[in-house]
């Protein structure tokens, strides 16, 4: 099959799909070959089958994601691409890859804009991705990232100011003891669905709310109605954190000209 270069576009990934072990054909073609269906080429490709993937820039996204997501874990194919590679629904490539599969991710910021908050949730312990991007990252669906994430996933989340009003309150609500993220953070944090935040929150979750006075009227009372009693919060604050629901709630006395929480329900 040493034939000319028409040969090889005629639907070469069914080719190889079913072909025989013993048939051998190299694959050193020109640049035509590879955009046909290049990712089912290797899907269902036999383990006994080496094709080397040093090609040009306009191979990899060919649905590169399902190329690595059922690929056999004898396949190695280096993927110091370009950074055309990486946007070609990258959360898939992990999600099901093998964890024989290393593919360093030291890649420009186009490329965690894509879904990323799916790379983690799914993806096997030993997989390990330095998350020292930049501010783009984490707005994508952040809680996502961290609801399902591994524990031996460590991010720090020492970042800007739009990272947290990104469904905040969901990031804590099913996250393990072993995530830690000090939130510090600014004025913006807090208005973000604060009182679900700390409903669900683990007992190993510590966050100080000496916050300002825009804190507290988001929904106060459910906050303490489900809160753990392992939950420290300081309630000196404002004229304006009990209007919130007041007549819902028990537990609170006057005392002094100000509201005073004397009791939680747990």
């Amino acid at each position: 099959m040493q034939a000319q270069q028409s040969l090889y576009p005629c639907k070469l990934s069914n080719l190889y799909t079913h072909a025989s072990s013993a048939i051998s054909i190299p694959m050193q073609a020109q640049q035509s070959l590879y955009p046909c269906k290049l990712s089912s080429l290797y899907t269902h490709a036999s383990s006994a089958v080496s094709i080397p993937m040093q090609a040009q820039q306009s191979l990899y996204p060919c649905k590169l994601s399902n190329l690595y997501t059922h690929a056999s874990s004898a396949v190695s194919i280096p993927m110091q691409a370009q950074q055309s590679l990486y946007p070609c629904k990258l959360s898939n490539l992990y999600t099901h890859a093998s964890s024989a599969i290393s593919i360093p991710m030291q890649a420009q910021q186009s490329l965690y804009p894509c879904k990323l908050s799916n790379l983690y949730t799914h993806a096997s312990s030993a997989i390990s991705i330095p998350m020292q991007a930049q501010q783009s990252l984490y707005p994508c669906k952040l809680s996502s990232l961290y609801t399902h994430a591994s524990s031996a996933v460590s991010i720090p989340m020492q970042a800007q100011q739009s990272l947290y009003p990104c469904k905040l309150s969901s990031l804590y609500t099913h996250a393990s003891s072993a995530v830690s993220i000090p939130m510090q953070a600014q004025q913006s944090l807090y208005p973000c669905k604060l009182s679900n935040l700390y409903t669900h929150a683990s007992s190993a979750v510590s966050i100080p709310m000496q916050a300002q006075q825009s804190l507290y009227p988001c929904k106060l009372s459910n906050l303490y109605t489900h809160a753990s009693s392992a939950v420290s919060i300081p309630m000196q604050a404002q004229q304006s954190l009990y209007p919130c629901k007041l007549s819902l709630r028990d537990g609170l006395s006057l005392s002094g000209g100000s509201f005073v929480c004397w009791s939680v329900h747990v």
